[in-house]
């Protein structure tokens, strides 16, 4: 199943471990490597914020697809929405 936001493609498969894994791939669209090793940087920085909140048992593949004017905060925001869609947060317990 897949799900695309603005800058971000997210595809997802369950798997048999107890563990959800991140594949990433940004497009060779995005001009130059500096540009697409930047754009991977963001990524992981978004992903890192948020991993605790995926469910576990999760392939995930993510493909950014533009870089112009992508910040942590906004590529965060897509991400946690395409999870939302895709059903992959896990349910969080209130104190």
């Amino acid at each position: 199943m897949w799900v695309r936001e603005r800058t971000l493609a997210v595809g997802i498969l369950p798997n048999a471990l107890p563990v959800t894994r991140l594949g990433l791939r940004v497009k060779r669209g995005i001009a130059g490597a500096v540009a697409r090793n930047r754009a991977k940087r963001i990524f992981r920085e978004a992903y890192r914020r948020d991993k605790e909140r995926l469910a576990p048992g999760w392939d995930i593949v993510a493909v950014l697809t533009k870089a112009s004017g992508l910040s942590v905060e906004s590529l965060e925001r897509e991400w946690i929405l395409a999870c939302t869609k895709l059903k992959i947060l896990a349910a969080t317990q209130s104190s």
